[in-house]
């Protein structure tokens, strides 16, 4: 793909504003992304060859080893790495906790995901979400 055809795509535009978002969160502090360009791994029916080119490029673009999965029906967990979560579909109450014997936000951190907002988790934060009935999300964990 040349840098021109590169540009005017909107996944390569979201693997930007992921990258620039990560360059001011990532390992500092809880964060909510509004991106203005949807990826195909978010759309409805999107398949395992959507997600590995998510991954791709934001390995690309952060140097790092990254992977993406459904959240499928999992509610809670512990961030291993760096996490995104993409809010596909729906909406949800998301709330997060340091990790113990560790300085957290006191209350914890607690926000609305809507379709196509972001939300980066510190590693060993605790997570949990609550999702309406459409809810969908995916996890893209940075290593």
């Amino acid at each position: 793909m040349s840098e021109t055809t590169r540009a005017a795509d909107p996944a390569e535009r979201h693997h930007e504003e992921l990258a620039l978002f990560l360059s001011v969160h990532l390992g500092r502090a809880a964060g909510l992304l509004w991106a203005e360009y949807d990826h195909p791994a978010c759309a409805p029916g999107a398949g395992q060859q959507d997600l590995d080119r998510l991954a791709e490029g934001l390995a690309r673009r952060t140097g790092r080893r990254v992977r993406t999965e459904p959240g499928g029906e999992r509610r809670s967990g512990t961030a291993a790495g760096h996490l995104l979560v993409h809010q596909a579909e729906g909406s949800g109450e998301w709330r997060l906790t340091g990790p113990a014997g560790h300085a957290a936000p006191d209350p914890p951190f607690r926000c609305r995901l809507r379709a196509g907002e972001i939300l980066y988790v510190l590693p060993h934060w605790a997570w949990q979400a609550r999702l309406g009935a459409s809810g969908r999300f995916l996890l893209t964990v940075l290593e």
